[in-house]
């Protein structure tokens, strides 16, 4: 992700930002492992911009990311249902959970 991260030159695209949003499908202790939302992370907690990251489910060990520079992980998922029934609402819950975060983000101090 270090490398990706050079070429999309993310560092300079964090200047001035004051949230960044990421997402994984199924946030879990492996997340912390060379994924892209913890490499993201790193440089947002960096430059001083924290990281929400939006999960279609959570696992065991999601809680290890708040110690690899991820602020809030919040799962997509509004209740129990069908993987077709999820499939066809991973938009609208996407959708939903980003704004419910960016609402949050703006109640800070």
């Amino acid at each position: 992700i270090d490398m990706v991260c050079q070429v999309l030159d993310f560092d300079r695209h964090l200047a001035g930002a004051d949230l960044v949003i990421t997402g994984e499908g199924r946030a879990d202790l492996s997340t912390v492992f060379d994924k892209a939302p913890v490499g993201v992370a790193r440089h947002a907690q960096a430059h001083g911009v924290p990281t929400v990251l939006l999960a279609g489910s959570l696992g065991d060990g999601h809680e290890e990311l708040y110690k690899h520079g991820v602020a809030s992980v919040l799962c997509i998922s509004d209740g129990a249902m069908s993987f077709e029934r999820a499939l066809s609402r991973t938009g609208a819950m996407l959708e939903g959970t980003a704004e419910r975060a960016v609402r949050l983000f703006l109640l800070k101090p």
